[in-house]
């Protein structure tokens, strides 16, 4: 269960230059979490504001929370991880327990440490101070009471605050506790101190500052908002959103929820008919943290934006300003979506298994809008067959027999995947830039090159890219299988792997094969094999793969795409000659008569008493033989 929290601090800060300011400055509490029903995890964070960087000398965090949230159980405090410097992260964190005087709250040390041994922060960006978990051990946490937490501001110690002493040894109060001649009024500073507000399943309420009382708000965007129970219904334009599992926001079609930093959803929001809007801030990059479904998706943000879900677009993907991180998430539009463009100021970055995936590409030509972290190297994709769906990443780096190419090559690797494999056609448009190539690259003669169905790469004919950085290769009539979806531009043989087979042939007594032995041949390739007898001979039989075939003078392997091998045998050619005679006298040998090439046979005739040989018929012709014949 994931909630966004605003909290407070006390620091000590000193600046780093002789004639720094008092710093301006955000602390904010965020990216809050159930990690389960009795733990409860959030970030405290301190943004520079300013245009100067100062030092954070020491101090204490300090913040109430409802008692009602808690269950009257007993809470500990742990804290995992920081952002500051190692000397002061070591103090202790407490909780004291609500009475009957002062509400609950939560208290953490930050070490005092010397000048220029403390934690620096740079002009517009943030560290994390501290991870903070708080553990009920004896109670689980509300479901239906938000915590509300709110920063400590009291007369007595401890009370969220820092002193800054600048660099001419001027002290200064930044964040102090309670003025004793007016309890009530908050101090400039301490205004900068944001706490969250919570929608506690009607409205959405904060803790004073000063009292810990409820209050309603409006919300603005500057506040990061967390509903935390029951069902809100509407836009929200906010800095930050969060979520609570159990709880729901739903937006109609025409409404909108924008937001600044992290959209942190662990419970049900129902937007696929709504728009979502990332707008940015100038310190980082916007999150997500779970699957996202929207009609139309704005990211106007200068950091961009990282997914920590997939994200599904129905209508409209308007990338106005900053790139989408996929990391290891899709980008889906919708088989309804509209196309859309990308730009080198904004596009989708490919940084670890995460497609863009887009739907029912055909005859007209779709640009996916990708790039690495580094560049924008756009994929344009024509189908000339059946409409399908395709999948397209790029990375930064290109793998052949197993090692990255230093040479010859851009420095990129398009993988194209098709929903059906087979059934596309594809002219293909992949762009690089001049930045892109790799040493010894020719553009002028180049070529796309793709891992075909054998798993090597197999090249296209070179040609000239044209363009002027970006620069545009093309690829036309290709076909993609299911082992066929990385493309590269390369020029040379850099990427011209032909693979190639072998054909074992080999020939038993009294004839030969040609060729003969082990043959070579390229992948796809076709090799014709002749079978000769000796004299006297005949072919016997063919074996090709150990499965005997019906051929007698020759055998043809075409589409060769692995090893093969081929036997013949020869055996004797064997005559027959059949002798037969009428009545009144006898032929010997009778019947059916075997005899081998080039073998002599002799036929005796003998009549009966009173009989003499009328004729002898050979083959169909009289000759001349009385007694005998021999063959």
């Amino acid at each position: 269960m994931k909630k966004n929290l605003l909290f407070t601090f006390v620091l000590s800060v000193m600046s780093i230059f002789a004639f720094a300011q008092l710093p301006t400055f955000e602390w904010r509490l965020e990216n809050e979490q159930f990690i389960n029903s009795t733990t409860y995890q959030f970030d405290v964070n301190i943004y520079n504001t300013g245009s100067t960087a100062f030092e954070m000398r020491g101090g204490t965090i300090a913040f109430t929370l409802d008692t009602a949230w808690a269950n009257s159980g007993t809470i500990t405090v742990a804290t995992p991880s920081s952002g500051m410097v190692a000397a002061q992260q070591g103090a202790a964190a407490t909780f004291a327990q609500q009475t009957a005087s002062a509400p609950a709250y939560f208290r953490k040390i930050i070490t005092s440490v010397g000048s220029g041994v403390g934690t620096t922060i740079p002009a517009n960006s943030m560290i994390k101070c501290f991870t903070i978990v708080l553990t009920n051990t004896t109670k689980t946490f509300s479901t239906t009471k938000p915590p509300k937490f709110a920063w400590r501001y009291t007369s007595s110690t401890p009370a969220a605050g820092f002193n800054y002493t600048d660099g001419l040894g001027n002290s200064a109060t930044v964040v102090t506790n309670l003025q004793a001649s007016n309890p009530i009024t908050v101090i400039t500073n301490q205004a900068f101190c944001y706490t969250p507000q919570y929608f506690n399943g009607t409205s959405f309420v904060t803790k004073s500052q000063k009292t810990a009382a409820d209050t309603t708000i409006a919300i603005t965007t500057a506040n990061d908002v967390n509903i935390y129970t029951g069902t809100y219904n509407g836009s929200l334009d906010i800095r930050g959103y969060n979520l609570t599992s159990g709880s729901t926001h739903t937006l109609a079609s025409s409404e909108s929820l924008k937001v600044r930093t992290e959209l942190v959803n662990n419970g049900t929001l129902n937007s696929s008919t709504a728009s979502i809007q990332f707008l940015g801030n100038a310190f980082r990059r916007q999150t997500t943290n779970s699957a996202l479904v929207a009609n139309k998706v704005t990211v106007n943000t200068a950091f961009g934006m990282a997914l920590g879900g997939s994200l599904t677009v129905n209508d409209t993907l308007s990338l106005t300003n900053g790139n989408v991180f996929l990391s290891n998430n899709n980008l889906i539009m919708g088989s309804s979506a509209k196309r859309f463009n990308g730009s080198s100021t904004s596009y989708i970055v490919t940084n670890g298994t995460g497609t863009l995936n887009m739907s029912n590409i055909g005859a007209n030509a779709v640009t996916f809008p990708v790039g690495t972290s580094t560049a924008y190297n756009p994929a344009t994709l024509q189908n000339l067959a059946t409409t399908d769906n395709f999948q397209v990443s790029v990375a930064d780096t290109i793998v052949y027999l197993g090692a990255g190419l230093s040479s010859n090559a851009v420095k990129k690797t398009w993988k194209i995947t098709e929903t059906n494999p087979g059934t596309a056609v594809l002219i293909l448009n992949l762009q690089w830039n001049a930045a892109d190539e790799l040493p010894s690259f020719t553009r002028s003669n180049s070529y796309i090159s793709y891992i075909n169905n054998l798993g090597v790469w197999q090249s296209a004919a070179q040609t000239a890219a044209t363009g002027s950085s970006p620069y545009v290769q093309t690829l036309n009539g290709v076909i993609l299988n299911s082992n066929f979806s990385s493309f590269a531009v390369a020029s040379g043989n850099t990427l011209n792997q032909q693979a190639t087979f072998t054909i074992n042939a080999n020939a038993g007594g009294n004839g030969s094969i040609s060729p003969s032995g082990i043959t070579t041949v390229n992948a796809n390739g076709t090799q014709r094999f002749t079978f000769t007898p000796n004299t006297g001979y005949k072919v016997d039989s063919v074996i090709v793969d150990g499965n005997k075939v019906d051929s007698l003078v020759a055998y043809t392997f075409s589409n060769v795409t692995s090893n093969r091998s081929i036997r013949v045998t020869f055996s004797p050619i064997v005559y027959t000659i059949s002798t037969q005679t009428n009545a009144n006298g006898t032929i010997n040998p009778s019947g059916i008569i075997n005899i081998a090439y080039g073998g002599t046979q002799r036929i005796l005739f003998i009549p009966n008493t009173g009989y003499k040989v009328d004729s002898v018929i050979v083959d169909g012709n009289k000759v001349d033989s009385l007694v005998a014949y021999t063959f």
